[in-house]
């Protein structure tokens, strides 16, 4: 197992090194050679695990710890990226649209949870930081445009 991670890493290096001469070269008359050397180099990468008469060993643990993990627990791990990636998006629509009315704050909180049906709701909104002259409004425009009740808390 141990020489395919090493196999894979000098092939994606070699990846990343042709890459980079690809990029930086010049374009002159000697490029088809520089190509050719590159798609060479490439090639001699690949079959060296095969040189000499070496064997790749194929040889994978598939009982790695990295494989118990259960339905259940990637179920949930699931569950928790897809209500962050929900709360991220909310929270940067609100920013958006505070920034964009003006509105002085300091950060929005989103919190976001699922109900049985597996949907997923948002269970808090909180904007902290708020000038006083600016909590009712910051209120006010998030129940109206977003439809949201939501905390306003001013600068401590």
């Amino acid at each position: 197992m141990n020489s395919i991670k090493i196999w894979a890493m000098s092939l994606a290096a070699a990846c990343v090194i042709g890459a980079i001469i690809s990029f930086i070269k010049p374009d002159f008359s000697a490029s088809k050679v520089l190509n050719f050397m590159l798609g060479t180099f490439f090639i001699a990468v690949l079959l060296n695990p095969f040189a000499n008469g070496k064997r790749l060993n194929l040889d994978m643990d598939f009982k790695s710890e990295a494989t118990t993990v259960s339905y259940s627990e990637s179920r949930e791990y699931l569950k928790q990226m897809q209500l962050s990636a929900a709360a991220r998006s909310v929270k940067e629509k609100i920013e958006q649209a505070l920034n964009k009315k003006g509105f002085d704050f300091n950060e929005v909180e989103i919190s976001m949870n699922t109900d049985k049906n597996a949907g997923i709701f948002i269970s808090e909104v909180i904007v902290t930081g708020v000038p006083s002259h600016q909590k009712q409004k910051i209120y006010d425009y998030i129940k109206k445009e977003f439809k949201l009740d939501c905390s306003v808390r001013e600068n401590a």
